[in-house]
């Protein structure tokens, strides 16, 4: 019994050795072709970003990383261009807002961010050459159920596109004001309402309030008058809405593979 509980101690411990030397080798292999060989490896970003997703994820936690966003862009996209120009001496042309090669961040190692009207309309034009990730497939509760934000094939997704450019024209668009402007005029009047000093209000959720009730005017026919005093049941879908997403926000940053576009300037 004894030599049988020693050996199996000494499998258990060549076991632990070699899954040990399996991560390493995993984790050396996974760092140098991130940095070296991945297709994404040219485009400036931070070090553990370009790695690992863990950086994106830490920021989505905090809920900061719409900061941690721009910080990127300000910190490489600057690097980026003072790299083109360091052989030249028009520094102050290249460093025009609309330069391109300063307009896009590696945040990790499947995901460029670009920042410029030409990227937004190459990428989201109809004939652009790219396409949504299998991910959001995960969102449909059945086959049938597709539409623009969720939908992956290409023709299908164009065909809901063309459906949703009849709604959004410029006149359409333009008609929407008058619901838009009363539920404002309503939301001001019920914010400075009285002549003595109100309670505190936070404006963050206020404002969902406001958003809420346009929202439900202009898709519903019907306005949910969250902001309006009284009871309602709707008053906590904007909270439970901001809910569900702080929640799947982080994890979707971290362990699900997120678009990358294939875009040449």
């Amino acid at each position: 019994m004894l030599r049988s509980s020693r050996g199996l101690c000494k499998v258990s411990q060549e076991a632990f050795v070699n899954l040990e030397a399996h991560l390493k080798s995993q984790l050396i292999y996974s760092t140098i072709y991130h940095l070296y060989f991945n297709p994404l490896s040219k485009y400036p970003g931070p070090f553990w970003a370009k790695i690992s997703s863990w950086p994106s994820f830490y920021h989505a936690i905090k809920c900061d990383r719409h900061i941690w966003i721009w910080q990127c862009f300000q910190i490489y996209g600057i690097t980026s261009i003072l790299e083109l120009c360091q052989n030249t001496q028009l520094l102050i042309v290249c460093l025009r807002a609309d330069t391109p090669e300063g307009s896009k961040v590696r945040l990790n190692s499947n995901t460029v961010l670009f920042n410029t009207p030409r990227a937004y309309r190459d990428i989201y034009n109809y004939k652009a050459n790219v396409k949504k990730n299998k991910t959001h497939d995960a969102w449909r509760r059945n086959e049938g159920d597709a539409n623009t934000l969720n939908v992956t094939d290409v023709a299908i997704h164009a065909q809901k596109r063309r459906l949703l450019n009849t709604v959004f024209t410029e006149r359409s668009v333009r008609s929407a004001a008058v619901f838009i402007i009363k539920h404002l005029d309503r939301w001001n009047e019920l914010t400075v309402s009285g002549e003595d000093w109100s309670e505190p209000t936070d404006l963050t959720k206020w404002t969902d309030c406001l958003v809420f009730d346009i929202l439900g005017d202009l898709c519903f026919g019907k306005s949910f008058d969250i902001k309006e005093p009284g009871e309602n049941p709707f008053k906590v879908m904007p909270e439970a809405i901001i809910s569900y997403m702080k929640f799947w926000h982080p994890v979707r940053s971290c362990f699900v593979h997120q678009e990358c576009y294939s875009y040449i300037f």
